[in-house]
């Protein structure tokens, strides 16, 4: 299972909560580069996408991994007033 997320503590407690489950965590990545060296050099089953990563949008990763045919969810903290 991918993680990326750019907030740390959110990232950790969600490899945490995954790898409770059962789940093997690759990452977390905290930038769009990091998560495809990381799918590059392993091929996840899964992925759980940060939608925005400081700024950086995380459709290539989203793309990237479609391409592969790897299924994901794409996440985000934001909210209607913000």
């Amino acid at each position: 299972m991918l993680v990326v997320e750019d907030e740390f503590f959110i990232a950790h407690q969600l490899q945490d909560a995954l790898e409770a489950g059962g789940f093997r965590v690759l990452g977390p990545a905290a930038t769009v580069s990091q998560a495809v060296e990381l799918i590059d050099g392993e091929r996840p089953d899964a992925a759980v996408l940060d939608f925005n990563l400081g700024g950086e949008s995380v459709t290539p990763v989203a793309l990237h991994l479609r391409t592969l045919g790897v299924p994901y969810v794409l996440t985000t903290a934001y909210d209607k007033r913000g």
